[in-house]
């Protein structure tokens, strides 16, 4: 994986962080999904095995220490930071429920795989939304406010509006189990359906190559003339192989 902190200015810019440090508090271009997109083809996370995947996870970069909150140890952010990437994993799996739910996905996938993973959805979706404690939950208790400025939905909404222990330990565990079941339709149509992030970056590589067509603007001929630049002005390196790993498809029929 590539770190990508210093693209967008400073890496210790407003969290405390010293010089040389490296971060606790990510910022949206250090979580894995970013990291390990691949904007010209389908992400080694794909493949990659749950092993590969959390080592890579766990060992962070050169601004990092990890790249999901999930991986925060006690000297870290502890407990609290790991709840952070439980909230930001149901974040993530409710945004992609809304998308399935879209009626021009009932059109896309078969039948049976569709109600499949309705269902599971369905099942896991209300101990989802009481596990995302949305936008801002980066900010921890009092005593942590160093970590940032914004206040979490959660912390910030009346306390009869919020749920109970038993509640967020019950919907915890709802989770776990979808994440430790060897099969489960819900995470094999949003295992096809990523492909790996590759109809994402093709989605966009093909909108904003029609952006340069038009608003270049650029010809056919100037199309023709790069192509040939590039065709003969040196070849390119091979990409690595990786390893295979577990297919997150099985199961789904």
């Amino acid at each position: 994986m590539v770190d990508a902190a210093g693209l967008f200015g400073s890496a210790a810019a407003d969290d405390g962080t010293k010089a040389g440090e490296r971060r606790t508090k990510l910022r949206r271009w250090d979580h894995v999904a970013t990291q390990a997109l691949n904007p010209v083809g389908a992400s080694p996370v794909k493949d990659c095995s749950l092993k590969e995947l959390w080592d890579k996870t766990k060992a962070g970069g050169k601004a990092t220490m990890f790249f999901s909150n999930l991986a925060a140890g006690t000297d870290s952010g502890g407990l609290w930071r790991v709840g952070v990437g439980a909230s930001q994993t149901a974040e993530s799996l409710l945004a992609a429920i809304a998308e399935l739910r879209r009626p021009i996905m009932k059109q896309l996938i078969i039948k049976v795989a569709y109600e499949k993973a309705l269902a599971a959805a369905a099942a896991l979706e209300p101990h989802l939304k009481i596990l995302n404690a949305g936008k801002g939950s980066e900010t921890g208790p009092p005593e942590r406010a160093g970590f940032g400025s914004l206040r979490s939905a959660a912390a910030a909404a009346p306390e009869a509006a919020r749920p109970s222990q038993s509640q967020v330990e019950t919907a915890a565990a709802a989770l776990y189990d979808f994440l430790v079941a060897e099969q489960n339709p819900l995470r094999a149509v949003l295992a096809l359906l990523s492909g790996g992030g590759s109809f994402y970056a093709a989605a966009v590589a093909e909108k904003t190559a029609r952006a340069w067509v038009k608003h270049a603007p650029a010809t056919r001929e100037d199309a023709q003339r790069a192509a040939v630049a590039r065709a003969f002005g040196g070849a390119g390196q091979q990409d690595a192989q990786v390893e295979p790993g577990p297919d997150d498809t099985v199961g789904l029929f």
